[in-house]
């Protein structure tokens, strides 16, 4: 026989309780949502080809999305009679407002990257020529078309790491900015839950803008310290040097900006790496160092993998990698000493 205080005590704890939040998912048939252990976030819808998203999530890495750089359309005029032997684009983005402009795709267009040249083909254009970077695109140009051919339309984002007017001085050159790279003020919901639970094991950096924005954004958030904790996975050593600047020590360069070296890089498949970077040569050079590598020449024109189907798949190889040294005094070529930091 219990006692009246034992029939007390026992009578507290059988009452039925009040289903929490947590109670009622787990009565509804659903688990609390957890956060995936190792988690990467890329800086630009798309930059991730489908098969490397698919190895790192055999990997167990789950991929966010976090845009670092949005792009908002300019006000811009162009010839209506389209009098240009050529165009050269700079991104996806310029040849998007490009053909929503009803401007002429009947010539030969100039890109970096497949996502440009998938761009080009969406827009109408038939002739289309890309190269992995924007020193072998200005290369390709200066052997598929002489000086004395016409005027290029170069259409570009107001902000470009690359000067493509000084990289081909001999042609004459209209340049058209159709849109600027706006820096994101705030980071996802997810991308914060991440950064502040310590999943994220890398996230991509794909400008020098980007870098500043992320580390703008963090400190904002109030999350700098756990973002400093995340490799930054950079497409040139420059960038890297920028990252190393806002205080991060755990960044990796890609010898040459190419979205497929960042790849094979992450997914840890080291017959894919330039033999400097397989080696962990392609480390970030102290601040200030300089970028030996050639830079895709738009802001978010960034290399990918793979060249579209009528976009020419030879000229899609990769450039001869730099190496990664220093270059004595005075020996550098004259297109590496046109960047502007962006």
């Amino acid at each position: 026989m219990r006692s009246a205080a034992a029939t007390r005590f026992h009578k507290r704890f059988d009452r039925k309780r009040p289903l929490g939040s947590k109670h009622r998912s787990q009565a509804a048939g659903g688990k609390p949502k957890q956060l995936p252990k190792s988690v990467v976030i890329t800086t630009k819808a798309g930059s991730i080809s489908p098969a490397a998203e698919r190895s790192l999530k055999a990997r167990g890495r789950h991929l966010l999305v976090q845009p670092l750089l949005t792009p908002e359309p300019l006000r811009f005029s162009l010839d209506p009679a389209g009098e240009y032997a050529a165009v050269l684009a700079s991104s996806a983005q310029a040849i998007d407002i490009y053909a929503a402009a009803g401007a002429a795709t009947d010539r030969p267009v100039y890109v970096v990257g497949s996502q440009a040249a998938a761009a080009a083909e969406r827009a109408g254009f038939s002739d289309i020529i890309v190269a992995a970077d924007a020193r072998v695109l200005a290369g390709k140009i200066r052997q598929s078309l002489k000086p004395e051919a016409g005027k290029i339309l170069y259409i570009a984002g107001r902000h470009r790491a690359r000067d493509m007017l000084r990289m081909l001085g001999e042609y004459e050159v209209e340049l058209v900015e159709l849109y600027a790279a706006k820096p994101a003020t705030a980071l996802n919901p997810s991308t914060l839950r991440a950064f502040k639970n310590g999943r994220v094991q890398q996230f991509t950096i794909l400008s020098v803008r980007a870098a500043d924005a992320v580390a703008t954004a963090a400190r904002k958030h109030g999350i700098l310290r756990q973002a400093r904790a995340a490799e930054a996975v950079c497409l040139s050593p420059r960038i890297a040097a920028r990252m190393m600047a806002h205080g991060w020590r755990r960044t990796w360069a890609a010898p040459a900006p190419q979205m497929r070296i960042a790849e094979a890089y992450m997914i840890g498949r080291q017959a894919d790496l330039p033999l400097s970077a397989a080696r962990g040569e392609a480390g970030s050079p102290p601040a200030g160092q300089g970028d030996p590598t050639p830079q895709s020449f738009g802001d978010d024109a960034v290399s990918s993998p793979r060249p579209s189907s009528a976009a020419n798949a030879a000229a899609a190889q990769p450039a001869p990698v730099a190496p990664t040294s220093p270059a004595p005094p005075g020996s550098q070529k004259p297109e590496q000493s046109m960047d502007r930091t962006v």
